[in-house]
């Protein structure tokens, strides 16, 4: 059988990364031709004109005088994380089929589990924001599915009771694809989140979605999500543990 070059490609790993995006240097100089690929945009006046100062590598403005950092305006504002570490954030969560969870970001960035989470779901909330402009068109095939609740006689599985995680559609040979997505979607909740709060059901599934849209090219979905970071309001904790409508 032959193998799906989707499903085999070669991604990056850890030895390409690195060398790529394994210094604050490289991080910095990487969001900046990312953020002004053009060259400097005062964020204040929109003159184009300015020179980088040694102290934090602020960009001060030639007409206005106001300084902006690099991550000003962006996810990453205020973070107290290095840019190093955020690049390995989402490296882990972009090359992994079903994503990294926040308990795998705490031990394998070696940082808090707080920190972990306002990574994740800035991450998530990014991914969320930037498939919202995109509207279906074509021919379309709906599917139903249920996060959460319980089967009819309160069953799981095998006649376990209690409550199911998610509930799959009845597989029907006409919607083999959606079926097929359905059976993605919920072996990445499972395997990656163990547990979902419905409050951000919302961000799980506008991740798997990102993913799954841009599987074909591993290698380019880590700057693709970073370039939408630097487009993206910054988003505080309070915000972030709001529940999503």
């Amino acid at each position: 059988m032959a193998r799906n070059p989707v499903q085999f490609q070669k991604g990056i790993n850890l030895n390409e990364f690195l060398p790529l995006y394994g210094t604050e240097e490289q991080c910095f100089d990487a969001l900046y031709r990312w953020r002004w690929p053009n060259g400097f945009v005062c964020p204040n006046c929109g003159h184009d004109r300015g020179c980088q100062l040694t102290t934090h590598k602020l960009q001060q403005c030639y007409r206005c005088n106001r300084q902006t950092s690099i991550t000003a305006g962006t996810i990453f504002e205020a973070t107290k994380l290095p840019l190093t570490v955020w690049f390995q954030g989402i490296y882990f969560m972009t090359q992994n089929k079903k994503g990294a969870s926040a308990m795998t970001l705490h031990r394998q960035l070696g940082i808090s589990c707080n920190a972990a989470w306002r990574m994740r779901h800035a991450a998530l909330q990014e991914m969320m924001e930037r498939d919202r402009e995109h509207v279906l068109g074509g021919f379309i095939q709906l599917d139903d599915a249920c996060l959460g609740g319980e089967r009819s006689g309160g069953k799981r599985g095998r006649g376990a009771p209690g409550k199911t995680p998610f509930v799959a559609a009845v597989e029907r040979p006409e919607f083999r694809w959606v079926n097929k997505i359905l059976g993605n979607i919920k072996n990445a909740l499972r395997g990656t989140c163990h547990a979902v709060r419905p409050k951000y059901a919302q961000r799980y599934l506008a991740e798997f979605e990102y993913r799954f849209n841009r599987r074909f090219d591993l290698h380019d979905i880590i700057p693709r999500l970073l370039y939408v970071a630097l487009r993206t309001p910054p988003m505080p904790e309070r915000l972030l543990k709001l529940r999503l409508a």
